[in-house]
């Protein structure tokens, strides 16, 4: 999942999880690092999907915008054609 604005990416959440990353992260900007993924190759902690190995190299193009417009509103869809080159 991804947490905005600040588009943090957590991986394997659970239901569990919720409450934590809404108190911990959303609320007082705390990174869970048990959530974050680990590069395989370095042992670091990745906070953004952006800097995920496995997405690194690659572009959105027919899921860009997914959890940023609603998936049922042709409204919102209708309106990111025209901003997205």
């Amino acid at each position: 999942m991804v947490v905005n604005p600040k588009g943090i990416f957590y991986q394997r959440v659970k239901i569990d999880d919720a409450s934590e990353i809404i108190e911990k992260t959303v609320l007082n900007g705390e990174l869970l690092d048990r959530l974050l993924y680990t590069d395989t190759l370095t042992g670091a902690k990745v906070t953004y999907e952006h800097d995920v190995p496995f997405y690194k190299k690659q572009r959105r193009i027919v899921f860009g915008m997914n959890g940023q417009i609603d998936p049922k509103s042709l409204e919102d869809y209708l309106a990111i054609v025209a901003i997205v080159p």
